[in-house]
């Protein structure tokens, strides 16, 4: 199974490029698994996550062009749905909020030690949108220097009481790198998300 990370230009435009289970599994393999890969998640701070189940890229559909019966332009090698744009639901609560940025990790499988790699842009999305969150939602003596709860703080909102004493994956790795150096194998999470708090 093929799993990575796209994202959008200054427009707003992304491109998924094809591939099938026969890139991977040999001639054996069927290219299609069911109702239920690929998965095709789209998040932006701030907005719900969107996720179509498929069974393969050519059937992504842009909400919007459900209500309007338009359909892709289709040439040989690309499906075209630039003229009917992916529209995103902003979330209006802070719990939503919230909701939407642990959603945003359903999609990703990270195979192998180094598999966070590949996701290094949404880690980086998901870091700074955590950040800005606890900054909004924890009074400041809540908070230690690296802007994380402090242990013993009991957050109002029973709903955030259990997860949000958590560190960003980004703040994990760098922790884990910085304690075994010697032991560890995958990029320097340092030198990947060196601007992961500008």
């Amino acid at each position: 199974i093929k799993s990575f990370e796209v994202v959008t230009n200054a427009n707003g435009d992304f491109k998924l490029e094809a591939w099938s289970a026969t890139d991977v599994g040999g001639p054996n393999h069927s290219a299609t698994i069911g109702n239920k890969f690929p998965v095709i998640a789209v998040w932006k701070p701030g907005y719900a996550l969107e996720v179509q189940q498929l069974s393969g890229v050519a059937q992504f559909r842009s909400r919007s062009n459900v209500s309007g019966g338009g359909s892709a332009k289709i040439s040989k090698e690309v499906v075209d749905w630039s003229a009917f744009p992916f529209e995103l639901k902003p979330v209006t609560t802070e719990i939503d909020r919230y909701d939407a940025l642990n959603d945003s990790s359903y999609p990703m499988m990270m195979a192998g030690e180094c598999g966070w790699e590949g996701y290094s842009r949404v880690l980086l999305a998901q870091h700074v949108e955590w950040k800005e969150f606890l900054r909004r939602n924890v009074p400041t003596n809540g908070l230690d220097s690296d802007g994380y709860v402090r242990p013993g703080y009991g957050h109002p909102n029973v709903n955030l009481r259990s997860g949000i004493s958590r560190k960003s994956t980004i703040d994990k790795f760098i922790q884990q790198q910085s304690a075994q150096p010697t032991q560890w194998t995958c990029k320097n999470p340092r030198a990947i998300f060196d601007a992961k708090d500008k």
